[in-house]
């Protein structure tokens, strides 16, 4: 079993897939991490701008002994595609983060080296600064609803990387294929009793494309209507969730 499997959905990302790539594999290198240790599951996630493509050229490139392909053939949403890179995923620790230069791929590895610490009872996150304010009340509008309707403080709920043993990945059986996928396993994490630790990480500007779900004002709406309803939903379905509860905080 690989010791680390990092996983990255790509929706329409081929220009900035190859030097994210190269990053993430020089990441691997500093720490004398083998093919035989470490792989980089590259999901790409229905893309139409020749992702794909650029996923076939690494894969004849001197380092396609890390790479591990995963093509969804249809985009179904941004945590359809991610849990379909997890399932993929041979590491006995797993980790996921974005693909669009945000969030450096070295981020991953800090998070994996205190993970590897902590033991498999930890998952570790990320905890962003130097965003824009907009940004930032955007994400303690989520932390809000989910302190009314979850009864916990979840901090930072979209934050990477997310750095985890696999064996969490037995409670991951019915994941939302949209943005909520991130809030759905650090729900299950607590659930499975593990711990739940931050590592600071910068988050500049997007080089290439838009962010599809906070762009625009109907984005942003979409988004923050689709966390809302749910956590409402799991709210409902969950009869722990559903009594009152203390505030647990996520750090």
């Amino acid at each position: 079993m690989k010791k680390l499997s990092l996983v990255i959905p790509c929706y329409n990302e081929a220009k900035s897939l190859e030097a994210l790539t190269d990053r993430a594999l020089q990441c691997a290198k500093k720490r004398e991490l083998t093919p035989e240790q470490f792989e980089l599951v590259i999901v790409d996630n229905g893309s139409s701008d020749g992702t794909d493509q650029v996923i076939d050229s690494l894969m004849k490139g001197p380092d396609k002994r890390f790479l591990h392909p995963v093509h969804v053939e249809k985009n179904q949403g941004y945590g359809f595609g991610l849990f379909s890179g997890l399932r993929a995923a041979r590491g006995g620790t797993l980790a996921w983060t974005h693909a669009d230069e945000q969030c450096d791929p070295e981020d991953v590895f800090i998070a994996w080296e205190l993970q590897q610490k902590r033991g498999e009872k930890c998952l570790v996150k990320g905890r962003r600064y130097e965003r824009a304010f907009g940004d930032m009340l955007f994400s303690r509008g989520f932390e809000l609803v989910a302190i009314v309707l979850l009864g916990q403080y979840v901090h930072e709920i979209n934050a990477q990387p997310k750095v985890f043993d696999a064996s969490l990945m037995k409670s991951v059986t019915n994941p939302p294929y949209g943005f909520p996928f991130d809030l759905y396993v650090l729900l299950k994490a607590k659930e499975a009793g593990m711990t739940l630790e931050s590592i600071p990480v910068r988050f500049p500007p997007r080089k290439h494309g838009q962010s599809r779900w906070a762009s625009t004002f109907r984005s942003k709406f979409k988004t923050i209507a689709g966390m809302v309803r749910f956590m409402w939903d799991y709210r409902r379905s969950n009869t722990k969730i559903g009594k009152p509860l203390g505030i647990s905080t996520f750090l």
